[in-house]
């Protein structure tokens, strides 16, 4: 039975350009996908990060809502004040001209 010859160190060498370069090409081309892609997600999360600081939290929230409620509500009892004040100066200028009619005084 003859033995195999051995493989030389220079024929490993070929057979692994040979065969493992082109995957070695594409792992290359690979990586350079992937860190193309870890830039860009890199810029969206810091994009995402500086929007998220500017945003006002729950609590923030309530307490413009609670102070517009306030302003409302102080408006709101503004208006009926102002209504029941025309109402009763209304009345006075009736009272002022029936006055003036009895005494007979000319109001202009």
């Amino acid at each position: 039975m003859k033995h195999p010859r051995p493989i030389t160190y220079e024929e490993i060498r070929m057979y692994l350009n040979q065969y493992l370069q082109p995957l070695h090409d594409k792992t290359g081309k690979l990586e350079t996908d992937l860190g193309k892609m870890f830039a860009y997600m890199e810029l969206r999360f810091d994009d995402l990060e500086s929007k998220i600081e500017t945003m006002a939290t729950k609590e923030q929230l309530n307490k413009v809502y609670d102070l517009l409620d306030g302003l409302v509500r102080r408006f709101d009892d503004e208006e009926a004040e102002r209504s029941a004040m025309k109402y009763q100066l209304d009345r006075h200028e009736v009272w002022h001209q029936k006055t003036a009619e009895k005494i007979g005084l000319q109001l202009q």
